[in-house]
């Protein structure tokens, strides 16, 4: 069917506007073609232009069903509303910014007509929660002064709510928002997808190869490894697992892994490249925009902590290889490859990483990344790209920008109702007055909000609802800020290995052949250190204070944090040097909860009982049997 005309229209229009849509961003780093209002309206009318097509295109492969033909409709409708609205707010431009708040009938429609069309497109891409739950609080912006108690608000006029939806061309869905998906998420999601059609991800799985051939994990390795670095430049988990999962947990699974376990694997390091530095994904960015200091001190912090996620998750693959008897057999190293591609993904991200660390702004280094990048692909033919593949790139990378900016855009207008209203000082009292300023209490209660509202929506739009609600309720509470928000934005993430839902896992479970609850226990036994992170952030907020300010106590606790990690995989998967009998597993299990104690509150007594109970689990004689030691991890 996609050989028909319409499809063909449709498709290349699609690659015409997602090809201007990538040059226009290009440009603007370095040339500003117009002013900051023009090129945020430009930047709207673009990915919604995009998100439309693309929905249209897709609907066109087979429109015999009812759905397809729905879809056809509202993309239509939603690109004749995204071209008449912002037409619309371009040529009454400066008269809107002159007359706030006091805009008239003709604005407001327009603003309307934006809204709708957002939220269409955001419902067809994503789904209808995000698109429901923006609108149930765009209803509590018109109709909430009509709620008694303190959840009420003010009653505001009509023009005053529009105003603030996006009629002012700087509030809503023109928000700081999406400012960050113009200026520099759009860029990086170019470079990531470039990243991808030149050769760099054979690179990751090939050096992924030579650790585990270093260390006991054959072919685990290269999943940890190539997933975490594809994770460094993409951002988005599940994206991660479909693209490194196809290679890797086919080969696990040949080299003895179980279904369950290859899919635990893939899953969890697939999830751990969001909070790694350099490029952690598009919620980082934001991050770095609400709290108004440089990217590169958001990257900074980030390192402590992406370092111990993936050193205990290294650990726990190791204890589950060896309580599962497996020895991978050692794989064949391409050096060639290696040598060859090196220099695509070394060069780039070294100029990105140079241009940051100088504090230059992330759009800057992320153009200059992609210049670096283009020129040093093109000098070799193993890693030059044909023409069809960089259109194709270019093309995924507008689709995939233009998704992420539509959903924000629709979460501006959420998260601005959130910020009028005051929101999040009513939810932040009315949970203080339930439980009190009891630290650990709203801690827990933040962890479960985030892990519920990001298992069916993306990472950064789960963390700016979390911005805006509940990250406020932990400061009150006494978290430090930039510990509040690190902690909103590893539950964010983390709720994509969390059951029910857990996204990156069933992705994962499918490609392994797996059972998706047996997968999902393992990854948590992988990615427990990951759930305890962000509590330990908040209670030793020099974790974060990477390369100066961790200090004593911060790096006992970085220690602690690790061999915990120890102890806790020796418990969980019933090894050691050797197996581990009953008790001895519960002696490791007790020193990983005593050595996280320490990190929590400080007591020596806690540091004490800790390495006590490790002393004895390491010294006590341990079982030596030839039981099948693969029950121990079942």
């Amino acid at each position: 069917m996609k050989t028909h005309l319409p499809f063909k229209i449709a498709d290349r229009l699609l690659v015409a506007v997602g090809l201007v849509t990538v040059g226009y961003h290009l440009v603007m780093v370095h040339w500003q073609l117009q002013d900051s209002t023009y090129h945020y309206i430009t930047h709207v009318f673009l990915v919604m232009a995009i998100a439309a097509l693309a929905a249209i295109a897709d609907a066109l492969e087979d429109l015999r069903g009812w759905r397809a033909k729905t879809k056809l409709t509202l993309a239509l409708a939603a690109l004749a509303g995204n071209i008449y609205s912002m037409t619309y707010l371009r040529v009454n431009a400066i008269e809107l910014e002159l007359s706030q708040p006091f805009i008239e009938v003709s604005d407001m429609w327009a603003i309307a007509i934006a809204v709708a069309a957002v939220t269409v497109l955001t419902w067809i891409h994503w789904g209808w929660i995000i698109a429901s739950f923006t609108m149930i609080f765009v209803a509590y912006f018109f109709w909430g002064h009509l709620i008694p108690g303190p959840m009420g608000h003010p009653e505001y006029e009509h023009y005053f709510i529009f105003s603030y939806m996006g009629a002012s061309l700087t509030l809503g869905m023109f928000g700081p928002i999406i400012k960050v998906s113009a200026d520099v998420i759009f860029l990086f999601v170019i470079f990531g997808s470039l990243f991808r059609h030149t050769g760099v991800l054979p690179l990751f799985l090939e050096l992924g190869k030579y650790v585990g051939n270093l260390v006991r994990g054959g072919a685990a390795f290269p999943a940890v490894i190539g997933s975490g670095f594809v994770g460094t430049v993409t951002g988005a988990a599940v994206a991660n697992v479909v693209l490194t999962g196809s290679a890797t947990i086919p080969t696990m699974k040949k080299t003895g892994f179980r279904p369950e376990h290859a899919a635990a694997i893939e899953s969890v390091a697939s999830t751990g490249g969001q909070i790694m530095p350099p490029i952690m994904g598009s919620a980082a960015f934001l991050m770095s925009s609400f709290l108004e200091v440089p990217y590169v001190d958001i990257m900074k912090m980030a390192v402590i902590p992406a370092l111990l996620f993936y050193v205990s998750a290294g650990i726990a693959v190791f204890f589950m290889i060896r309580a599962a008897n497996l020895n991978p057999p050692k794989m064949e190293v391409s050096a060639r490859l290696v040598l060859r591609t090196l220099p695509v993904f070394v060069l780039p991200m070294s100029v990105v990483l140079w241009l940051l660390v100088g504090y230059y702004s992330p759009g800057y280094a992320a153009f200059y990344g992609i210049v670096v990048m283009v020129v040093v692909a093109l000098l070799q033919k193993e890693t030059r790209p044909s023409w069809p593949q960089w259109v194709e790139a270019f093309k995924e990378a507008a689709k995939v920008g233009s998704q992420l900016a539509i959903i924000l855009a629709l979460v501006g207008i959420l998260a601005q109702v959130a910020l009028t209203t005051n929101l999040a000082t009513k939810l932040s009292q009315t949970v203080i007055g339930m439980v009190g300023i009891e630290l650990i209490p709203i801690l827990l209660i933040s962890a479960v909000i985030a892990i519920l509202l990001g298992m069916e929506l993306p990472t950064p739009v789960a963390y700016v609802i979390m911005f805006v609600t509940v990250v406020p309720l932990m400061i009150d509470a006494g978290v430090d800020q930039f510990a509040a928000n690190f902690f909103a934005f590893y539950f964010a993430i983390l709720s994509t290995l969390t059951p029910p839902v857990a996204l990156s896992v069933l992705a994962a479970s499918r490609i392994a052949g797996a059972g998706f609850l047996q997968s999902c226990k393992h990854s948590i036994r992988l990615s427990i250190v990951g759930y305890l992170l962000p509590f330990a952030m908040a209670l030793t907020p020099t974790l974060l204070g990477f390369p100066d300010r961790v200090g004593t106590a911060g790096w006992i606790a970085i220690g602690t944090l690790v061999l915990a990690s120890v102890a806790g995989g020796a418990s969980m998967y019933g090894y050691f040097l050797r197996p581990l009998d009953a008790f001895t597993r519960l002696v490791h299990g007790a020193a990983a909860i005593a050595g996280l104690g320490f990190v929590f509150n400080h007591e020596p007594v806690m540091l004490a009982l800790f390495f006590g109970l490790m002393a004895l689990g390491v010294g006590k004689p341990m079982v030596d049997n030839h039981r099948d030691r693969r029950a121990a991890v079942g």
